[in-house]
């Protein structure tokens, strides 16, 4: 009598085992229950990490989202958040333009709204974003402002609604913000959203 053939307790006899077929590149292939849930289980672990961008899962470990191609790494300070994330691939920033604090890669440069980077303490501010990574919008940016000695004269938020990628955006901050002459001026990024549009209009360019 032919004895049956175990791998160990619990295991399916050879005879009570049953095909699950499963297409693969065109052709049907046998395969046991038992690689088949495994399969399964294996998939399902591997899809749990949402893009912050488009919301869509991705296999862990996944270095960018195969739905909207977003880098997946961890932004500057240990988060997915807008701004935070560095591009791959980031536009060159002008000439002048200095790193915004609390971000990945925008940039800022002022100067008199007159012209110049010396301010007689009666006219406006005019700063320059530019923004080397992903495209943002409903971004927030904290101004400092420092004059002689070191005494603070501007130190508010304003609102951006667009930071396109490779663009320039132009931020006027009136005289009446400014409490005297400023020499230094430091910019940060406080919060901000994805801007999808302007990443498809990047592309499609």
């Amino acid at each position: 009598m032919a004895a049956s053939c175990r791998v160990g307790a619990g295991a399916f006899d050879f005879e009570r085992r049953f095909i699950v077929a499963v297409e693969a590149r065109g052709r049907t292939l046998p395969v046991s229950p038992e690689a088949a849930i495994e399969s399964t289980l294996s998939t399902e672990t591997l899809m749990v990490s949402d893009c912050p961008r488009c919301r869509r899962p991705n296999r862990k470990g996944a270095r960018f989202c195969a739905a909207c191609g977003l880098s997946l790494a961890p932004g500057i300070d240990g988060s997915h958040s807008p701004g935070r994330i560095a591009h791959p691939r980031p536009a060159a920033p002008p000439a002048g333009f200095n790193p915004c604090a609390d971000a990945a890669q925008l940039y800022y440069a002022w100067e008199s709204s007159l012209g110049g980077s010396a301010l007689i303490g009666t006219e406006g501010l005019v700063v320059s974003f530019f923004n080397a990574g992903y495209g943002l919008c409903d971004a927030v940016v904290a101004l400092r402002g420092e004059g002689r000695d070191a005494v603070v004269v501007l130190e508010r938020s304003y609102d951006i609604p667009h930071l396109p990628q490779g663009k320039a955006v132009t931020l006027e901050v009136p005289s009446y913000d400014l409490a005297g002459p400023l020499r230094v001026l430091r910019a940060a990024l406080v919060a901000a959203q994805f801007d999808d549009e302007y990443d498809r209009a990047e592309e499609a360019q």
